[in-house]
């Protein structure tokens, strides 16, 4: 069970995964020793999967973010999931409630790049049923904090 100090620190880090645990300490008034064995109590149980960072994906010529819904006839829904998960641009891949529905985000550089990866990628597939396609256009929030297995 995480208390609230666990809780506070996972804000911290989902904020900045470089804060030292001397900063953490001074910050909470506990040694650095104490943040230490904190966090790694936290790696150990499974809260903590791993530490990362966000990039900003338009520095690196990637403009547009695109969402796909992705009807899959059910029994190739697993094979497909793999495979779009492989493809370089997709950088989330889900299995949603409803029909056999894969949810899935993109980042493309282009619409050229976007209706190459639609026509090669996705209606090529003879499994696929159908595509639901939307392009973000502006981002307010984004929870620090990734639920997401």
């Amino acid at each position: 069970m995480l208390d609230e100090l666990d809780m506070k620190l996972l804000e911290d880090l989902s904020r900045d995964s470089r804060l030292s645990y001397a900063e953490l300490g001074r910050k909470y008034n506990l040694s650095r020793v104490c943040i230490r064995e904190r966090i790694n109590n936290l790696v150990e149980q499974g809260v903590i999967e791993r530490f990362t960072i966000v990039v900003n994906p338009e520095k690196l010529g990637k403009k547009l973010a695109v969402f796909f819904d992705i009807e899959v006839k059910p029994h190739a829904l697993y094979k497909m999931a793999e495979e779009l998960a492989a493809e370089e641009p997709v950088t989330n891949i889900y299995l949603m409630t409803g029909s056999q529905t894969l949810y899935a985000n993109a980042l493309l550089e282009s619409h050229e790049e976007l209706e190459r990866f639609i026509k090669e990628k996705l209606y090529s597939k003879s499994d696929i049923l159908r595509v639901n396609t939307n392009i973000m256009l502006k981002k307010f929030k984004i929870n620090n904090i990734s639920f997401c297995p």
